[in-house]
């Protein structure tokens, strides 16, 4: 497929502390790479999640073969989506589907910080020009623009929000069909019709993705200190060093352990309370600005 120059609809780098970045988009994006082939696309989406559960040191290529060699990739036919995971499955990483999701079953789930495969037709995200918006208007009009007329034909991982301007809410991906992919924003109206016509198909890890935990549980300790007016004190390694050489370090060593312990433990609360409030709440609260305006409502 062609693409049209005025295709980099947004900066592609985000700041994933924003207040208008819902997700960890930026993290992400360094996870992203061009699929090899032209139907590999959803071994390559799922590649980009598989990788950043550690599984790094395996190549593009490599994952579209894995697939392949399983049946769940064909060369010249692509993906059935009722694979999409089976990969996943394969490293651990545990996931669900969910058929005719909603908007807000994709959001809830890019605020719980988990890694998401959608469905979508391609070229109603990729080609712009002017006779491929008619071909675009005339599908939606007379009734062609559906699931059985021109099914869902390309994945992509979706990594976050921006609602940064309310008025204008975008959609950001790892798209592994796009030269410019990585972190590629979408206006939420055109990505919600090109999702359509996978009737809304959409699988998702169950677990955090390791750079969202890191990400929030940084900021949640932050926060749970400043809150509960706690302030901790670290050793100074000025302090602690001195000519006695080894007893020194000996008690420098356990200073450590008593200033990590407390922390170790914030870690572990603030990891369990994160899991079960912030990605509801989050995404209600974001996205109840995103879907203000009559241009961006959805029956879903």
């Amino acid at each position: 497929m062609d693409f049209e120059q005025d295709m980099v609809l947004g900066a592609n780098l985000y700041d994933d502390a924003s207040s208008g970045i819902l997700g960890v988009p930026n993290a992400q994006a360094d996870f992203w790479d061009m699929q090899e082939f032209a139907d590999n696309c959803e071994p390559t989406s799922e590649s980009f999640i598989i990788r950043q559960f550690g599984f790094d040191n395996i190549s593009t290529n490599d994952f579209a073969y894995i697939s392949q060699a399983n049946g769940w990739y064909v060369p010249g036919g692509g993906t059935n989506p009722e694979h999409i995971g089976e990969m996943m499955d394969l490293f651990g990483i545990e996931n669900h589907t969910l058929p005719n999701a909603s908007l807000d079953d994709l959001a809830r789930e890019i605020a719980e910080g988990h890694g998401v495969i959608v469905g979508v037709r391609s070229n109603q995200l990729w080609e712009q020009g002017p006779l491929q918006e008619l071909w675009n208007w005339f599908a939606k009009t007379f009734g062609f623009d559906n699931p059985w007329d021109q099914p869902a034909d390309h994945a992509l991982c979706v990594t976050g929000f921006d609602v940064s301007d309310p008025d204008h809410p975008m959609v950001i991906v790892n798209d592994p069909g796009h030269p410019e992919g990585a972190g590629q924003a979408y206006p939420l109206d055109r990505f919600m019709d090109a999702w359509e016509n996978s009737n809304f198909h959409m699988t998702a890890t169950d677990d955090p993705l390791p750079s969202f935990r890191a990400f929030s549980i940084r900021d949640s300790v932050s926060q749970y200190l400043a809150d509960n007016d706690i302030q901790m004190e670290g050793p100074m390694l000025a302090d602690s060093i001195s000519d006695g050489g080894a007893d020194d370090l000996r008690q420098l060593a356990s200073e450590v352990d008593d200033f990590a312990q407390p922390l170790i433990s914030i870690f572990n609360d603030v990891a369990d309370v994160i899991a079960s409030v912030a990605g509801v709440f989050i995404a209600g609260n974001i996205l109840s600005v995103a879907l203000s305006g009559d241009d961006f409502a959805y029956s879903i």
